[in-house]
């Protein structure tokens, strides 16, 4: 797993500002790709962190995307309880509609169990425990 190298979170006015240097995916990126504004709005740190995975996954030159669920909720500096393991696939699988619903993803999503691929017809916190499979569009329109 990459780890982010510098992270700076600075105070303006009422609002926190994090910026995160993750543009060395970026420059490699062969592709062009757009992504929804989802980054702008008041974010707890869990989800600013499920923001930046997903972002560094959709950097990927792959057009398939994977997230492995499992060891990225391993890897939190905190142990994570039950409860905010639930509250974290849900706002994964929101990040994923929302890009299925600008048709950058495909709507047809695959699960990952015990290093298998199963297709599934929708995300929920139970079937993507281990990780899952979205799969990007490459000629999108919206």
């Amino acid at each position: 797993m990459k780890k982010i190298p510098e992270i700076t979170v600075t105070k303006q006015a009422r609002y926190w500002v994090c910026t995160a240097w993750i543009a060395d995916d970026f420059f490699r990126y062969s592709d062009p790709f757009l992504i929804p504004n989802f980054i702008n709005r008041k974010s707890t740190k869990h989800e600013i962190e499920v923001q930046l995975k997903f972002l560094q996954i959709f950097a990927t030159e792959t057009l398939d995307k994977r997230f492995l669920v499992k060891e990225f909720l391993s890897n939190f500096q905190s142990s994570l309880n039950g409860k905010q393991r639930a509250v974290i696939k849900k706002y994964l699988i929101s990040l994923v509609q929302l890009f299925a619903d600008f048709r950058i993803i495909e709507s047809n999503y695959k699960i990952i169990q015990n290093g298998e691929l199963f297709a599934v017809d929708q995300l929920t916190s139970r079937n993507i425990t281990q990780g899952f499979v979205i799969y990007e569009i490459m000629n999108f329109r919206s």
